[in-house]
């Protein structure tokens, strides 16, 4: 079977979901293809905070990685409310703020950048008697402040993107993949069996945002992939016992010491999900070690914590992103274009709809047409992927 199309998206986390309901507005016919689940990989595995930067200054001033997030919140804001560039009403808000303290005295520079005019806007001090009293229980040394930046339920955020389109997400088999490539280097089009058919999918454009699988995707296409890895070994504790918490409690690094994101299971038990440094430093423990960190941690942070059936469980994760010269993290998203295929990472969750955006006003700066002559694609002996199951209820 032969199949047109104006564009292929490949890779069904939410880049590319976002992507499709972006360049789909502009009139253009799209296919998504993907070899699991939608959002299995690095975006079930968010925590679901929409930075708005603030993590990213704690050295005491702004810099290029919290000037590209700071309008983040509002931005999401907008599409959770129905009126922003994706409709995103059906995703559940787990919280509308986050906490931030500290075991440790802040310095000087941390605690005049959150009193600072320009902050004043995104952060504020929580007094002692409105203080949760998990946090009001904890080694806390400093002031309590609350972030405005919400944190969703990831799940959520996935089908309310894929539901919409999913007639035009296609799950296939990643070992029959391949690329007809010509001889300039355009992509022909794609190949991959269904039911032991083959089928062959062109395209006036194709995109990348696979994740860590736009490596491979380069490889095939025979050029040096231009992406590093930034390796992740995050915890999850789920007890019922467990108060609601999200926040960062920082120490002396320019890191948060731990992330906290609460998330309920589908037994209905609370679940800690624990990042920050804890997982940055994490990566070369086994997961017996990263646990045994994690307990210690949350012992010298909440010496009261009271937990009464305990099930941890630890796992790692690379976050995907554009390759730079020195290593370092790149400060915004990335997108790379190459003959008539793009490749795109947006770095943090809360600049995929932005990515997504900037792909279609590129392909608008091309020229590019939706050419309403190609032939509409039957789609319907073909699977759809489904929604990935929480990385709690995996592992827990």
């Amino acid at each position: 079977m032969q199949i047109q199309t104006d564009i292929v998206i490949i890779g069904g986390g939410v880049s590319g979901l976002c992507t499709m309901q972006s360049l789909i507005k502009l009139g253009f016919k799209v296919l998504l293809l993907e070899n699991n689940e939608l959002g299995s990989d690095q975006t079930i595995r968010s925590q679901g905070i929409i930075h708005g930067g603030l993590k990213y200054a704690l050295s005491g001033s702004q810099n290029a990685a919290s000037e590209a997030l700071k309008d983040m919140p509002g931005f999401w804001q907008d599409c959770l409310e129905g009126v922003g560039a994706i409709n995103l009403r059906a995703v559940k808000i787990l919280a509308n703020g986050q906490y931030m303290w500290s075991t440790n005295r802040i310095t000087g520079g941390i605690t005049s950048l959150f009193a600072s005019n320009a902050m004043r806007s995104a952060v504020d001090v929580v007094p002692k008697e409105q203080q949760p009293s998990i946090i009001k229980n904890s080694a806390i040394s400093s002031k309590l402040y609350k972030l405005h930046e919400i944190v969703l339920n990831i799940p959520t955020l996935i089908s309310a993107l894929a539901m919409p389109i999913i007639n035009s997400c296609v799950k296939v088999d990643r070992n029959s993949f391949n690329f007809a490539i010509d001889p300039i280097g355009n992509i022909q089009y794609v190949s991959f069996t269904n039911d032991g058919n083959p089928i062959e999918i062109s395209a006036q454009k194709f995109i990348f945002t696979a994740g860590t699988g736009n490596e491979v995707l380069q490889k095939q296409l025979g050029i040096v992939p231009n992406m590093q890895r930034r390796p992740l070994h995050m915890v999850l504790l789920k007890d019922p016992q467990l108060s609601p918490l999200f926040g960062h409690c920082i120490g002396l690094s320019s890191a948060p010491r731990l992330t906290i994101t609460t998330h309920i299971a589908s037994d209905h038990n609370p679940v800690w999900y624990l990042g920050g440094k804890l997982a940055e430093d994490g990566v070369a423990l086994s997961s017996e070690q990263q646990i045994a960190t994690a307990q210690h941690e949350l012992t010298q942070i909440f010496p009261n914590l009271k937990l009464s059936a305990p099930k941890w469980a630890s796992f790692y994760v690379d976050r995907a992103e554009a390759k730079q010269e020195d290593g370092s993290k790149p400060t915004s998203y990335t997108i790379f274009s190459k003959n008539n295929y793009i490749t795109a990472w947006p770095t943090k969750l809360a600049l995929a709809p932005i990515l997504a955006q900037q792909i279609a006003n590129d392909l608008k700066d091309q020229k590019l047409q939706p050419n309403f002559n190609l032939a509409t694609p039957q789609l319907d002996q073909f699977v759809s992927p489904k929604i990935a199951t929480p990385i709690w209820d995996q592992l827990l």
